[in-house]
């Protein structure tokens, strides 16, 4: 069974969805984070 081919932008906009936030971004690589109370996972 083969997964669906998402796009990186996709990717992000379905982990934002799901509580991540993007702290920072250097060119196309970007960097999710998840604060659970106010813990960073």
């Amino acid at each position: 069974m083969k997964l669906p081919l998402i796009s990186g932008i996709e990717t992000i906009k379905r982990l934002k969805k799901a509580g991540f936030i993007a702290t920072r971004q250097k060119g196309s690589h970007v960097r999710l984070e998840r604060y659970i109370d106010n813990t960073n996972y």
